[in-house]
């Protein structure tokens, strides 16, 4: 679940799907510039990479650094992709409960109307993770994401 061959190759195309706009390409990935992906992150320097990656491809970011903050968010806006951390408030390998990533998957797997297409787990907290993806068996797992856009 963790590697980094064949699981970045596998998220890395959904990826590319979840973005893909017929007139935009740049050799390895179609990405669209009116397409909404939303981030779950507290760590400052990750979220100019993200924002970095991610803009050079036209994408439109929204971060959020708690899970009260995304899932306001996820109720008042649409969002094509989704990206989301399992320990905020720098915190790390924290248990799933209040103020994680987790909330936010609970949340979206008993409002499935405000589930984004491409969910990923990018969250380097194994047993986090785990949890997430047991709430949401259609997201990926790619931990360090924000590395390989």
């Amino acid at each position: 679940m963790f590697g980094y061959g064949r699981e970045v190759d596998m998220w890395k195309e959904q990826l590319s799907e979840a973005l893909k706009r017929d007139d935009v390409y740049n050799g390895e990935f179609t990405f669209a510039g009116n397409k909404e992906v939303f981030i779950l992150e507290d760590d400052h320097e990750r979220m100019k990479i993200f924002a970095y990656n991610l803009g050079k491809y036209g994408a439109n970011t929204f971060f959020a650094q708690t899970s009260k903050g995304m899932i306001e968010e996820l109720q008042e806006n649409n969002c094509d992709v989704l990206f989301l951390d399992h320990d905020l408030g720098g915190q790390q390998m924290v248990a799933s409960g209040e103020d994680t990533g987790y909330e936010v998957a609970k949340w979206l797997s008993e409002n499935k109307e405000y589930m984004p297409k491409y969910v990923f787990i990018h969250s380097f907290n194994p047993v986090g993770a785990i949890n997430m993806k047991a709430l949401l068996p259609e997201s990926l797992v790619c931990p360090g994401a924000w590395n390989f856009l």
